[in-house]
C-alpha cells in the first residue's frame, strides 16, 4: 500500500467501526470508537498526516509500504499486519512507505 491507500483504509476501518457502534454499541469496544470518531471527524488528511509522521519516526512495519492495518486492531495507526504474510522479526523486504 502507498501511504494514501494505507491513510484511506484507517479511515473506511472508522467509519464502519462508527456504523457499527451507531447500529450496537455494545458490539464495538469503547477506545476503537473513539479513535474511530477522532479518525472521521478531522478527516482523511489528517490519518495521511499521522500516518507519514510516524512513517518518518520509527522503523518497522508502521514504516513499511507493505504493511496494512491490523483485523485485531483495525483503527489503531500503530497495530499492522503485513500484506506478504511475514512477521517484524523475520521480515527481509522492508520497503519504505515514505
Amino acid at each position: 500500500m502507498n501511504l494514501e491507500e494505507l491513510a484511506r483504509a484507517y479511515y473506511e476501518n472508522a467509519k464502519e467501526i462508527l456504523k457499527k457502534a451507531s447500529e450496537d454499541p455494545t458490539s464495538v469496544r469503547y477506545d476503537w470508537v473513539r479513535m474511530a470518531n477522532e479518525m472521521v471527524l478531522k478527516g482523511l488528511d489528517r490519518v495521511k498526516e499521522w500516518l507519514e509522521r510516524l512513517a518518518r519516526g520509527h522503523g518497522g512495519c508502521v514504516a513499511c509500504a507493505y504493511s496494512r492495518p491490523h483485523p485485531a486492531n483495525p483503527v489503531d495507526i500503530y497495530a499492522r499486519s503485513c500484506e506478504l504474510g511475514l512477521s517484524q522479526d523475520r521480515c527481509n523486504r522492508f520497503k519504505p512507505l515514505v
